[in-house]
């Protein structure tokens, strides 16, 4: 393939994480399109097993019920180091405020408990110096940007804010996200602001749930997976 439709502003958007949910990195590779290749330096900052998802968009895809062409989303395994070093860490606690880089973020579901199958949206408050953010930068595009992952088989999602990036900023950001399954999730959100990136992350448990009702959802927005 040597034809991609430019998504959020890049042709791939490459999920680096190690598979106990640690060391996530999100980048983006250069493309040599004579040759049909991707490439990118990649540093991997401790041992372990390694999950790289590689998502993208060929321009010969055919469009999904929204009107956009679908994506693809592919992974790879692979060991780094030596693994006898490789100690899983566990996916953290499910505290809904914490501080990265100077900010207060706090993460909200619009309803609780959290159950597979139905669609919720996550709010991100943003704060710093204790006054919400609301001159959040476009990054790649957006507001924002939410990788989620299962822990165990990693599950991938992929969701971007629903509010236009153009649209009055109230410190808060809301991502759409329907968990496929029950289990634990984490969550990578990244923010832009004073040209800096800000990556957070949540851990969040859902419950065994029933696929709503047509008209039921939460509050429009997009995500794919």
């Amino acid at each position: 393939l040597k034809d991609f439709d430019v998504v959020h502003e890049k042709i791939m958007h490459f999920i680096v994480v190690r598979k106990d949910l640690q060391y996530f990195q999100h980048i983006h590779p250069e493309f040599d399109k004579a040759a049909g290749e991707f490439s990118i330096p990649v540093i991997f900052v401790a041992d372990g097993q390694y999950r790289m998802f590689a998502d993208f968009t060929p321009s010969t895809n055919q469009m999904g019920p929204d009107g956009e062409r679908l994506p693809v989303t592919i992974s790879q395994d692979i060991n780094v180091g030596n693994l006898a070093n490789y100690k899983p860490q566990s996916i953290g606690s499910t505290e809904r405020t914490k501080t990265f880089g100077g900010y207060s973020i706090t993460m909200t579901p619009s309803s609780e408990p959290l159950a597979s199958q139905n669609d919720f949206g996550i709010s991100f408050e943003i704060k710093k110096d204790g006054k919400p953010v609301t001159d959040l930068q476009k990054y790649l595009g957006a507001l924002g940007h939410t990788v989620v992952l299962r822990e165990g088989d990693l599950q991938f999602i992929h969701a971007h804010p629903t509010q236009s990036p153009d649209a009055p900023q109230n410190g808060k950001v809301i991502f759409m996200i329907t968990f496929p399954e029950a289990g634990n999730y984490k969550l990578f959100s990244q923010f832009q602001h004073e040209g800096k990136i800000t990556t957070s992350d949540f851990a969040v448990g859902v419950i065994e749930g029933v696929k709503s009702a047509p008209g039921d959802t939460i509050m429009e927005g997009m995500q794919h997976q």
